[in-house]
């Protein structure tokens, strides 16, 4: 009789452990700012009335000391495999790249950074009332019809997940997962810089830097998908940030930068 509901706690896991699986090995996300909840900053009356232009982001992440030398993925979920090991992980230095391994309850993840944060930034500002014309998308090549220039950088955007098996692999995990333990934990890390230069002068006149992170905790029923959330949000507070320490500035960069 304990032999059969073993039988039968095993099957159960084992049919759990493959659902589950199966369902994180399709699924995936997009960079999402436009409905990222969250509020963004926003001032009564704009404070110049100039044109401005946001260029794409520059992609800085391997620009770091000895970070040629670092492999862009490591860990493995192939660990959580093995016994007393409490979780597996995985650490992504461009999450947005294919990769032997997935995130930790997703498969793919679609953003082209440059670009999202561009975006991104172009609508954080038009909705700031800070400048009065409409923030536009330049490259170095066509932004003479701008009078500021909005430049971004990106340093880093690593993300870390681990899937928790406590210790009792994969195997028997999934029936711990279906009482309410959580099963895994997603960690996104963001760090951009901000800069604002006088298209004439050719001149930084301001510059703003944030670094931040999220953790995500997932349970079976809850925040399954969900690994890389934190990168529109982490960007979100980043951009608030910003832009309030770019008026506080303004007029001490207008007194600067007067004809």
């Amino acid at each position: 009789m304990k032999q059969r509901s073993f039988s039968r706690l095993f099957l159960l896991a084992l049919c759990l452990s493959l659902t589950w699986f199966g369902v994180s090995c399709v699924s995936n996300a997009h960079f999402d700012y436009r409905h990222t909840p969250g509020t963004m900053q926003r001032f009564p009356v704009p404070i110049c009335h100039e044109t401005i232009g946001i260029e794409p982001f520059r992609d800085c992440r391997r620009r770091l000391e000895n970070a040629e030398k670092l492999p862009l993925e490591r860990g493995s979920f192939a660990l959580g495999w093995l016994p007393i090991l409490p979780y597996a992980w995985v650490s992504k230095a461009y999450p947005e790249k294919p990769g032997e391994h997935g995130f930790a309850t997703l498969r793919s993840y679609w953003c082209q950074f440059d670009v999202e944060l561009a975006v991104a930034t172009a609508g954080s500002l038009n909705y700031s009332h800070l400048f009065s014309k409409p923030c536009v998308l330049v490259t170095p090549e066509n932004n003479e019809e701008t009078d500021w220039i909005f430049r971004g950088f990106l340093y880093d955007s690593t993300y870390e997940g681990e899937r928790l098996t406590y210790g009792v692999t994969y195997l028997v995990a999934p029936l711990l997962w279906a009482v309410g333990f959580p099963n895994a934990v997603s960690h996104n890390r963001l760090s951009v810089a901000f800069q604002l230069v006088n298209r004439r002068r050719e001149r930084v006149v301001w510059e703003y830097r944030y670094s931040g992170q999220t953790d995500t905790v997932h349970w079976l029923y809850w925040n399954t998908g969900r690994d890389v959330d934190g990168y529109p949000q982490l960007m979100k507070v980043a951009l608030n940030a910003a832009l309030y320490d770019l008026a506080m500035h303004w007029s001490r960069i207008e007194a600067k930068n007067r004809p």
